[in-house]
């Protein structure tokens, strides 16, 4: 299954400066996410996407995306002091606010969200914080799916009577 998702959906491409795009989830990406899933069962055009999601049983891009933003945050804070990158990344963690959301500021903020405060400064290991912002960024895309399928189903529910096929 890995192998035919690597030469379909090759996600090194898709995710190329993902750490770099933020926390946004992008409907390109998803819509090409999506192809690929409907193009491998070969459903059609109309097949909700929920449905397709469910009987993939593929991560989706937001995780993987999320994986790649904590790497780059790791690597920015055990950067040694004397490189650029760190002081550019020391800056603009100083700068960020409210006012100025920039990206050391957003994930900063979008850890909260995911109560994952102890990840926020040093010192943490890697491999935890992938594995903990892996579960609960899927743990949000399992409700979402949910209710998309619930919603989905309540729509086909509707059609069915309107159309008398009950």
């Amino acid at each position: 299954m890995m192998f035919i998702r690597n030469c379909l959906i090759p996600e090194w491409c898709l995710l190329y400066g993902a750490s770099i795009w933020g926390v946004r989830s992008y409907s390109c990406i998803n819509a090409v996410h999506h192809r690929a899933m409907g193009f491998f069962f070969g459903t059609g055009k109309y097949t909700p996407n929920a449905a397709v999601r469910g009987d993939m049983g593929w991560r989706p891009i937001l995780v993987e995306q999320w994986k790649s933003i904590c790497n780059n945050k790791y690597s920015c804070l055990t950067y040694n002091v004397t490189r650029i990158n760190k002081k550019i990344f020391i800056w603009a963690l100083n700068k960020g606010n409210c006012r100025c959301k920039n990206w050391p500021f957003n994930v900063v903020e979008n850890l909260r969200k995911l109560e994952l405060d102890k990840y926020i400064q040093m010192p943490f290991v890697c491999k935890q914080c992938l594995i903990d912002v892996a579960n609960k960024v899927m743990d949000m895309h399992l409700d979402k799916w949910n209710s998309d399928l619930q919603r989905t189903s309540v729509i086909s529910g509707i059609l069915s009577k309107v159309r008398g096929e009950c």
